[in-house]
């Protein structure tokens, strides 16, 4: 997901700017949020498919052209994963994306829901008899369904849809509730701020607490600290706190390290250091 999302936002932004696309949004796995995906789908309302089609295919980075057509278009890019570009009709875009977005479970449960009701549900609209009913937005389609809308990430029939129909949907984790950051490397293992720096910038972050994790002394490649340097950094970060503390900012710096397990299971610095550390990190970097 990491190094597919820059290249999805790119494409993104890349149609939506054509101004024949009405509107566009990513589906599948990529909108679910999944830690891996599979390739990636992209839906659009257009009146003009053709043009749309021949730009999507024409994108700089395609390794090969799988398929190209008035209502689908598939691609694959140097990255290694096929990207899917749909047209679908304005009055079915809602209902295009519940389907395609997923997850399968998910959707097996919600055209149940629909059959319950005398409905039918499907990529273009739901429909009582040969009527639709709904299909423009998700909003309307959930609601017709009886459920909250609820966020693409939570689509993966794993109680998300009881919750939709009690009106009990979890709310997301956000930026906001991040309250800090406990692996953090300083210009005392080769970083480019200073503790003070970073701890500045967590506070315009909303944080309330910043872990310095800087590498111990086995990777001195990475200009790991020994001893005698974490008990130097100590002191630097004491003084912060006492600092932040007498101007009555609620923020608080902690010492961590990221110490190497070597190769007879012991760590690289002394019990005695360790215990002078508010966490530590622990990890196999080499041998």
């Amino acid at each position: 997901m990491g190094e597919i999302m820059p290249v999805v936002r790119e494409i993104e932004e890349k149609l939506r700017k054509l101004k024949e696309v009405k509107e566009i949004s990513v589906a599948g796995s990529v909108r679910r949020r999944k830690e891996t995906i599979g390739d990636v789908d992209f839906l659009v309302v257009t009146k003009n498919p053709k043009k749309v089609m021949e730009y999507f295919v024409s994108l700089p980075g395609i390794v090969k052209i799988w398929g190209k057509g008035s209502t689908k278009s598939s691609i694959k890019l140097r990255q290694g994963f096929d990207v899917d570009l749909r047209v679908v009709p304005a009055e079915s875009f809602g209902s295009a994306l519940q389907y395609f977005t997923g997850s399968k479970e998910h959707n097996i449960e919600t055209r149940k829901i629909a059959m319950d009701l005398g409905l039918k549900l499907n990529e273009y609209g739901v429909f009582k008899g040969k009527k639709p009913i709904a299909g423009k937005t998700e909003r309307e389609v959930y609601k017709v369904l009886g459920m909250e809308w609820m966020a693409p990430e939570l689509r993966e029939n794993r109680g998300e849809i009881e919750a939709a129909l009690e009106k009990k949907l979890p709310k997301l984790i956000g930026y906001n509730d991040i309250k800090g950051d406990l692996h953090c490397h300083s210009e005392w293992d080769g970083g480019v701020n200073s503790i003070l720096e970073m701890a500045e910038e967590s506070q315009k972050m909303g944080y309330e607490y910043l872990g310095i994790s800087d590498h111990t002394k086995f990777l001195r490649i990475e200009h790991g600290l020994n001893e005698k340097q974490l008990a130097e950094q100590r002191k630097e970060i004491d003084k912060l706190n006492d600092k932040f503390q007498a101007a009555r900012v609620k923020f608080k710096i902690l010492q961590g390290a990221e110490t190497n397990i070597l190769s007879d299971g012991s760590i690289d610095i002394k019990d005695e250091a360790l215990k002078k550390l508010d966490y530590a990190l622990a990890g196999i970097h080499s041998n």
